[in-house]
């Protein structure tokens, strides 16, 4: 994923999506870590995703969605969990 390398990070405006049901980068262990670190680089409040998205449609065709608070001008950070795994959606 892109961000990882810590020596060249700057704000960059971020969307993710994340299935809180994938088995190769899990929910709690990468997605919401790397959509948080996103959002701090970005300069927004920080969010407790695990508790304030929690999607409930089965099928993954209805996300939950948050909006990042306080971001910098012109680096808003969006984040949508689904109940899923994330690569069945790659047409999102």
């Amino acid at each position: 994923m892109s961000g990882c390398d810590k020596a060249n990070r700057k704000p960059v405006a971020y969307f993710m999506t994340h299935g809180n049901k994938d088995g190769v980068c899990t929910n709690s262990g990468y997605g919401i870590p790397q959509i948080n670190d996103f959002a701090q680089l970005n300069g927004c409040q920080t969010m407790d995703i695990a508790n304030v998205l929690k999607p409930t449609d089965q099928t993954g065709m209805t996300p939950v969605c948050a909006d990042f608070k306080d971001c910098k001008d012109g680096y808003p950070s969006r984040a949508c969990i689904f109940c899923w795994r994330s690569y069945s959606f790659a047409w999102w």
